[in-house]
């Protein structure tokens, strides 16, 4: 439960009758302080990751925040998502490497969740494999080869149209 102490023992108590003992929520103020410290920029960095979306190379350093933080906290059940979205997000701004990098993560993460043998296991393979082929990747090539395409016809009228200013001016 990705709440801070106070609120996680409120649910707990209100929703389930009985107040949580375990080693997390058992220890010292000062440790459960600088739990909820870490779980309050989780929160805070999950909200700036929908502002930045635009802004991938921000959007991986907010990615890569979430996963550390969740290191810390010891908590597994998000570390495989948030890897994921790290991992495609590096396909799209063209690193094959930090794509890999972070479908290694996701992969360890996601066998423990969903098994090793599990679909989502066996995507992160792909991926760690041969990121290039991946279908996102493609995409952002097509994409990228549109653009150029677009670049060159702008630049070819451009060329075009200041020839003919310069032929109409030494008339």
């Amino acid at each position: 439960m990705e709440a801070e102490y106070e609120k996680r023992q409120e649910l707990l108590l209100d929703n389930w009758t009985f107040q949580c003992k375990c080693a997390h929520c058992s220890a010292e103020k000062e440790k459960r302080d600088a739990s909820d410290k870490r779980l309050s920029k989780i929160k805070n960095l999950k909200e700036r990751l929908s502002k930045n979306r635009d802004k991938p190379l921000r959007f991986l350093k907010h990615v890569r925040s979430i996963l550390d933080l969740y290191e810390e906290e010891e908590i597994i059940m998000p570390r495989g998502m948030f890897a994921q979205i790290g991992a495609l997000t590096a396909i799209e701004i063209g690193d094959a490497k930090l794509a890999a990098e972070y479908a290694n993560i996701a992969k360890r993460y996601m066998s423990i969740l969903a098994g090793p043998d599990s679909q989502e296991v066996k995507d992160m393979d792909d991926l760690i494999n041969n990121p290039t082929k991946h279908p996102e990747w493609e995409a952002k090539v097509e994409e990228m080869e549109k653009e150029e395409a677009e670049e060159a016809e702008k630049a070819k009228k451009k060329a075009a149209s200041d020839k003919t200013n310069e032929k109409n001016e030494t008339k």
